[in-house]
């Protein structure tokens, strides 16, 4: 028997479609950026679904390694 508890879950907040759109249309509106990168695991929203609604937007995308999503 352990001595000790399972270690905790994080509890991150879970964004939704609202967040997304005012976290891109932000870093995408300042001329100094010109990629947006989107941790989906902070979503409550499927990585697949995000990836085709912000193509069906007329943003690329790209999926890197380690999971983050770069929206440009």
């Amino acid at each position: 028997m352990s001595r000790l508890r399972p270690r905790p879950e994080k509890n991150y907040h879970s964004y939704g479609w609202d967040h997304l759109d005012s976290f891109i249309q932000d870093v995408l509106s300042d001329p100094s950026f010109k990629v947006c990168h989107i941790n989906p695991a902070l979503y409550s929203i499927p990585k697949d679904e995000i990836i085709s609604e912000c193509i069906s937007a007329g943003y690329m995308v790209e999926e890197r390694e380690d999971g983050i999503l770069d929206i440009s």
